[in-house]
């Protein structure tokens, strides 16, 4: 197969298109690979993947690049941030009760050490 690709920098190339028929060559942003391409790429959430060639090892990985999300996901990402958001909130209000309580007991503690009793 050949692969043809858009050259990165010197080392690198990104793949816009595999030949499955063909065996040659026809022009210098061609590849004849002969090694098994990746059969899935890993996904990540809001993510695009792009074949990379090493044209020095004629390894293939993958980039990953941003993209916009789709309205469904964009509603999960704000329930997921909704979610962290709640959790933080009862976290900082259980905090300061916490806090609160510590406070009242110090209070209570100097009452009655100007009163000259013992706590």
């Amino acid at each position: 197969m050949v692969i043809q690709f858009a050259r990165i920098d010197e080392e690198h190339g990104r793949i816009i298109g595999i030949d499955y028929i063909r065996k040659s060559t026809q022009s210098e942003n061609e590849i004849v690979f002969e090694e098994e391409l990746p059969s899935n790429a890993p996904q990540e959430f809001g993510k695009t993947t792009n074949l990379i060639l090493n044209l020095i090892t004629n390894e293939i990985t993958f980039e990953f690049i941003n993209r916009p999300l789709t309205p469904e996901e964009k509603i999960a990402q704000l329930e997921k941030d909704l979610g962290n958001v709640l959790f933080e909130s009862a976290a900082d209000k259980a905090k300061i009760s916490e806090l609160e309580i510590a406070q009242g007991d110090l209070l209570m503690e100097i009452a009655m050490l100007k009163m000259g009793g013992n706590a």
